[in-house]
Formats: structure tokens, C-alpha cells, sequence
């Protein structure tokens, strides 16, 4: 998500925000946007502005500490422990926020049963409305991976 000049700048931020939790033992509040850079996807950017800001408090501050944790996050290390319980990836092939490669990783490091569902054209949250053609495509390949990973109910 990060360019490589805010990439140094934020692993800076949180590398002095370690030593002052270790004495002041609170971290410092930053911007969600100094974490999660949503000016490289548009599309992105304008679902967040026009749908996620009406909810209550969604936008506000977050501790340096969560993005450090969130930076040493790496589901790919961890995936292989789901199986044998299936699982299914869906991802927007022009999501800019998480590329296709992230996801790619992933399901390469997962075990069987494993599925990855590429959206043509989709980014990381613009065919999110119940009436997308996209979000009702995404409804049947959830229904179907169900009912073959639990059965038909």
C-alpha cells in the first residue's frame, strides 16, 4: 500500500512509537490514513467517502501499535493450519489496495481443499451493494462453496 518514501517514514513512526509505549506505556494516535494508503485506489477511496463514513466513528484514530501488528501480520505463514477445512479466496483483479498477488500468495501457501475466485475488473470494494451484479455473482459462489464444503443443508 505504501511507496517506498511513506513506507520508510511510517516503519520510522513505529519504531519510535516502541520505545515510547515501553515508557509512557500508551502508543501514539495516527490518521487510519498514514496506515492504509487509500489514494492508490480511486475506486476505493470513493466507496469509503460515500458509504463507509456514515457509519459512526468509522475514520477516526488508531494506535501506532495496531500497525505494527498489522505490518508483522502474515496469513500466508498460518493458512496451511485451515485444512482440512476449506477455503475459498475472492478477489478483485484490480484491487490496488491488495494486489492479485497478495491473494495469489496466499492461496499457493494454503493446503486442499482451497478455492480462488478472481472478479474481472473489480477493485477492493466498488461492487460491494447488494444489487451489483458483481456482489450477486460473489453470493453464488459463496452459496455454492457452502454447500460443497458443509453440504446441502
Amino acid at each position: 500500500m505504501h511507496d517506498e518514501a511513506s513506507r520508510v517514514s511510517l516503519l520510522k513512526r513505529i519504531e519510535a512509537d516502541r520505545g515510547h509505549r515501553t515508557t509512557h506505556g500508551r502508543s501514539e494516535i495516527a490518521g487510519p490514513w498514514d496506515i492504509v494508503r487509500l489514494d492508490l485506489d480511486d475506486r476505493t477511496d470513493d466507496y469509503v467517502g460515500e458509504e463507509l463514513y456514515k457509519t459512526s466513528g468509522f475514520g477516526t484514530g488508531v494506535t501506532l501499535e495496531s500497525a505494527d501488528y498489522l505490518l508483522r501480520f502474515s496469513p500466508e505463514r498460518v493458512v496451511r493450519r485451515l485444512a482440512p477445512r476449506p477455503l475459498l479466496i475472492v478477489h478483485g483483479e484490480q484491487n490496488k489496495l491488495h494486489g492479485l498477488a497478495e491473494a495469489q500468495a496466499l492461496y499457493d501457501a494454503a493446503a486442499e481443499p482451497k478455492r480462488l475466485e478472481i472478479l474481472p475488473g473489480c477493485g477492493h470494494t466498488e461492487w460491494m451493494f447488494d444489487d451489483h451484479p458483481t456482489f450477486k455473482h460473489v453470493v453464488v459462489l459463496l452459496k455454492e462453496f457452502l454447500d460443497s464444503a458443509l453440504g446441502s443443508a
